[in-house]
């Protein structure tokens, strides 16, 4: 159930309920609303990863083609130059 749907129910029942049912319904759309945030930020820091990777590719090629070409003491001796 979607937190609409869930929330237009509630709104709806809302005049006839208890106390009770009231605070456990209300309880259970914070909890699904807190779990649509959690995992929309899992994906959009999976997506930002993703991003970052793509964008540090080249570099990273670049690196390793620098060390594999003149070894991996010219990154060290050449980095203050």
């Amino acid at each position: 159930m979607s937190l609409n749907t869930m929330f237009a129910a509630y709104q709806k029942a809302e005049p006839t309920l208890s106390a009770a049912v009231k605070e456990t319904r209300q309880k259970s759309m914070r909890d699904l609303q807190t779990q649509l945030q959690e995992k929309q930020q899992q994906q959009l820091a999976q997506q930002a990863q993703a991003r970052q990777n793509e964008l540090m590719a080249p570099i990273m090629e670049q690196v390793k083609r620098c060390s594999t070409t003149f070894g991996p003491r010219w990154l060290f001796d050449n980095h203050h130059r």
